[in-house]
């Protein structure tokens, strides 16, 4: 996605906004929500919204819809929504829905350079303001947290035979490294068996790899004493163990989500450079049946010493 200030690109068709109660609405616009009238001759298009849907939330779904059904190049027109809208809640709305919808998955087929040569339809935020500065810093602000889910998604995709426990922790590691304010501690198995975190090795005792623990710290304001910390649940497919979810497994590989929605939330803060003291905590392993997996019964002595 594109950023354009002031200007735009004659070749591409401009899309305005439309409302339910905007004064000379052209006769031949059809007054649908979310319905895109496109005037080819003069490359404009008027997206309709109703009065039920001028609002945040209808807004981010009309986007949504926009947004998976285009076919073409656009650029939008963003002060056309400003009669309705602050032009702050516009931008992020557009910028983190639109980036959501052109995000890069994980993928692995025969069809992969085939959906790398095929053609990708590009959107062009059109941005009118007098305090371009202003609206440049914010708009950055917005695109370096889309970064940040979008890093999260990639990785939440990914299935666990691409993505185990280490390479998870070492990716995230690798990454989170090249930012000299946040400091990475990663633990290995023998310094998680050290520490007497047993409930983690008990979910791993199943498992072909080792389990990691990953330590993300950020300290934005060395003056405070105050610290939030992002604990994030990195089981990187949770089979159920011995106690198996059956046919019910499909989609596990999600159960990482956590970790790295921590990790990349994270990054955001030490990226944009936030005031705050945070870190995050990603607890990895996958849950799988071995032949000496913990069993439902089976109990354990806790890092706290608990049992």
């Amino acid at each position: 996605m594109k950023i354009q200030y002031n200007q735009k690109n004659e070749s591409d068709i401009v899309i305005n906004f439309v409302f339910y109660d905007s004064k000379k609405i052209k006769d031949f616009i059809i007054k649908k929500n979310g319905y895109l009238t496109e005037d080819l001759e003069n490359k404009i298009a008027y997206l309709y919204i109703d009065e039920k849907h001028a609002n945040i939330d209808g807004l981010t779904k009309v986007i949504d819809s926009f947004a998976s059904s285009i076919k073409r190049n656009y650029q939008i027109n963003t002060e056309s929504l400003t009669s309705h809208f602050d032009i702050y809640d516009a931008l992020r709305i557009l910028i983190m829905r639109l980036d959501f919808h052109s995000s890069v998955l994980f993928k692995k087929s025969i069809d992969d350079l085939k959906e790398v040569k095929k053609f990708k339809p590009q959107i062009s935020l059109i941005i009118n303001t007098f305090d371009e500065k202003h609206v440049d810093n914010y708009v950055k602000k917005i695109k370096t947290i889309s970064n940040s889910v979008k890093s999260a998604r990639f990785l939440q995709s990914m299935p666990e035979n691409f993505l185990n426990s280490e390479q998870l922790a070492h990716y995230v590691a690798k990454d989170l490294k090249q930012i000299p304010e946040i400091q990475v501690t990663v633990f290995t198995k023998s310094n998680i068996e050290h520490l007497g975190m047993n409930l983690l090795l008990s979910v791993n005792k199943g498992s072909t790899h080792e389990p990691r623990v990953v330590i993300l710290e950020y300290n934005g304001d060395p003056e405070s004493k105050q610290k939030t910390v992002f604990v994030g649940k990195g089981i990187t497919f949770d089979t159920g163990g011995v106690n198996t979810k059956g046919y019910h497994t499909e989609g596990m590989k999600y159960d990482m989500s956590g970790s790295v929605v921590a990790a990349f939330a994270l990054k955001a803060l030490a990226k944009l450079k936030a005031k705050v003291n945070a870190a995050a905590i990603m607890c990895i392993t996958d849950n799988r049946s071995a032949g000496d997996a913990s069993l439902p019964e089976n109990v354990y002595q806790s890092m706290s010493k608990k049992w």
